[in-house]
């Protein structure tokens, strides 16, 4: 199933301080691990494109930084309207911080985001939303104005 804009709008807007994270995740196709661990430096907004050299893998509850899947960076195209969402959050922070964090700093995890923040959020939202139905690789890849270089 797959979310139309205003349920993903809506399913954001639910995840409170994680709004623009879900965003992200929703129209860019990032994975978890890529979207975790991007840094604010590696987004660059004016040519509307984020800069994939790393992600966080986990093993055994170990957190890690690992290459992205199959070892090779990529340059994943930014919506316009998630780049002006985007300035307002990394405003005045520096380039080597992480872009989305967990509550207390640090990485986001997974498991904890989707019980923490996730779940509670689609049950706000309502029927219609089932939990693994957007963000991540298989959520929508492209909504409202494509980003520059991306087809329309």
């Amino acid at each position: 199933m797959y979310l139309d804009d205003m349920q993903v709008d809506a399913l954001a807007n639910a995840s409170g301080a994680y709004r623009v994270f879900i965003l992200l995740l929703t129209y860019t196709g990032l994975r978890w691990g890529e979207a975790s661990a991007l840094k604010v430096g590696r987004v660059d907004l004016d040519a509307c494109r984020a800069h994939m050299v790393e992600a966080y893998a986990e093993d055994n509850g170990k957190l890690y930084v690992d290459t992205p899947k199959n070892h090779e960076r990529r340059s994943v195209p930014i919506p316009r309207f998630l780049v002006e969402e985007l300035k307002l959050h990394i405003q005045g922070r520096g380039d080597e911080e992480l872009l989305f964090t967990a509550p207390q700093g640090g990485p986001l995890r997974a498991r904890n985001f989707r019980q923490r923040f996730f779940a509670p959020a689609v049950v706000q939202v309502g029927p219609g939303t089932p939990e693994g139905a957007a963000g991540g690789r298989h959520g929508r890849r492209r909504a409202r104005d494509p980003a520059p270089g991306e087809p329309p």
